[in-house]
């Protein structure tokens, strides 16, 4: 059982890594979560399995990622925006305990629903975003319990001077839109290109609309005229 996730997982990293090597993505960083971590427990359980702990069974390093492991806060492309995988604060506030204790800009995920918190310090203002999920909604193990749970995806632009914007798109429906226009996107992994001309992604026009069938990975390229940004996104 485990060689089959083992195989799966990285299918869908090589997909992912196709559209990213398309769009010419010269930066990628992967946080270690929760689920990547119970293989490395499995490891500590029978360390003769070393091959199977999660940055060497799908092949992170190999791939060209920055690694982070699971709960390391991290900076943003050295900008004043922090992230990580999440889980470090739970409850029903998560995103205002988030900015109280870390006492920074910090975007998560782990809790699968969209939600912000701005706190006041006197170094100034800074805000903790959770960045909802891409998960499938009728996971099994819910046994058809209503969750709060959010469909997003997040772009961020990063300025010369450390500064950031973030853009959380929701997605409903399998539909969101950005900057109000329309496009269609194909192959396994979904392509969005924002403000066009950038990759060789021939099949995506230049609008900011695209479709996602609740379960694919989605991949968003921004391109951008001015020469001061770094452009991030965060799925």
């Amino acid at each position: 059982a485990i060689d089959k996730e083992v195989e799966a997982g990285n299918k869908g990293l090589d997909e992912i890594d196709e559209v990213l090597r398309r769009i010419q993505c010269k930066k990628k960083i992967f946080a270690q979560g929760n689920h990547e971590i119970w293989f490395d427990n499995f490891v500590e359980e029978n360390p003769y399995l070393k091959q199977y702990g999660s940055r060497k069974a799908f092949k992170f390093d190999e791939r060209g990622y920055e690694w982070h492991k699971y709960g390391e806060v991290f900076k943003v492309l050295g900008s004043k925006l922090y992230a990580y995988h999440g889980g470090h604060y739970m409850g029903v506030s998560h995103a205002r305990t988030h900015a109280l204790q870390l006492g920074c800009n910090v975007i998560y995920g782990h809790t699968h629903d969209c939600q912000k918190a701005t706190i006041q310090h006197i170094t100034g203002a800074h805000m903790a975003h959770s960045m909802g999920c891409l998960t499938d909604m009728t996971k099994s193990y819910l046994k058809g319990r209503p969750t709060n749970w959010s469909h997003n995806v997040g772009v961020v632009d990063i300025m010369s001077n450390g500064n950031f914007n973030l853009v959380v798109l929701t997605i409903s429906n399998g539909y969101t839109t950005y900057n109000g226009a329309s496009s269609s996107s194909s192959g396994t992994g979904l392509l969005a290109e924002m403000n066009a001309g950038g990759g060789d992604d021939s099949g995506v026009s230049p609008s900011n609309f695209f479709t996602w069938d609740g379960s694919s990975d989605v991949v968003v390229e921004i391109s951008t005229t001015q020469a001061s940004y770094d452009t991030y996104m965060w799925l």
